[in-house]
């Protein structure tokens, strides 16, 4: 399903937020900060599917476990990589970006969010799992009148 949110040329010009542009740009950051080929298929789905086709990537892969002294470094890269590739849209719009990572270690992570904005706002909300590690990844997009 592709939710595609537009204003018309009255109410200040087209101003679209498509959530399949945004999986994209979080696909694109995990790419850059892992450096795996990522591929997202189901925009119903709540998680990110990660695509691993030669060997270097499922080296990459199996290298990336829950290091204390990088989980601040990860989310600000990934955050940084979302915010490039938003900027990259050009889109009339202001984004809020929020990373949160988690060590699978059994406990239970559960993250929500709840807002009220006009039709032309939007968010995207995916989880990404790379080995023990969870990262959930929220862009908020809010239209610049």
């Amino acid at each position: 399903m592709r939710k595609k949110t537009e204003m018309s040329e009255e109410e200040g010009g087209n101003k679209e937020f498509i959530d399949e542009e945004i999986i994209k740009v979080i696909c694109d950051a995990i790419s850059s900060v892992f450096n795996l080929q990522v591929k997202f298929e189901n925009s119903e789905s709540k998680t990110v599917e990660l695509k691993l086709e030669s060997e270097r990537d499922q080296a990459n892969y199996n290298s990336i476990v829950f290091m204390n002294d990088k989980a601040t470094s990860w989310c600000s890269q990934l955050i940084d990589q979302c915010l490039r590739g938003l900027l990259r849209l050009e889109k009339p719009y202001k984004y809020l970006v929020s990373c949160v990572m988690s060590q699978n270690n059994g406990a239970v992570l559960h993250s929500d969010v709840v807002m009220l904005f006009e039709d032309t706002d939007g968010m995207v909300s995916k989880t990404i799992s790379i080995n023990d590690l969870f990262f959930s990844i929220t862009i908020v997009g809010l239209a610049i009148s």
